[in-house]
């Protein structure tokens, strides 16, 4: 049985202050499976008065975007799953995207045995 990890479907990225930064950046960013998972992180981040912004991770439909200035409306949507990004999605993928051997053996896996 081939046990498939989840990818990564949307990023949180937050500012870092010039007395914080080691580099050139001024953002740090996370990924994250879920869109609750990234809004907790959101949320946690915000609360400690950092300025954050979010979105989906190619090659996700629909693209979202998130800017800073629509993070508070955004932790108050009910999450959702973007087309294309659970196991039940995978025919509708790009045959670029994925390899067809793993849609086949998801798909014999969800099946009953007769």
């Amino acid at each position: 049985m081939v046990v498939r990890k989840p990818p990564n479907t949307w990023y949180v990225s937050a500012y870092i202050p010039d007395k914080e930064k080691t580099g050139y950046y001024s953002r740090r960013s996370q990924s994250f499976t879920s869109e609750s998972d990234a809004k907790k992180f959101a949320a946690a981040e915000l609360a400690a008065g950092v300025e954050v912004s979010a979105g989906t991770i190619n090659p996700v439909v629909p693209k979202r975007i998130i800017a800073p200035s629509q993070i508070t409306k955004w932790l108050s949507e009910k999450a959702t799953c973007p087309r294309g990004t659970g196991p039940d999605d995978l025919d509708r993928r790009p045959s670029d995207l994925t390899d067809d051997r793993q849609i086949r053996g998801i798909r014999d896996q969800k099946r009953p045995k007769s």
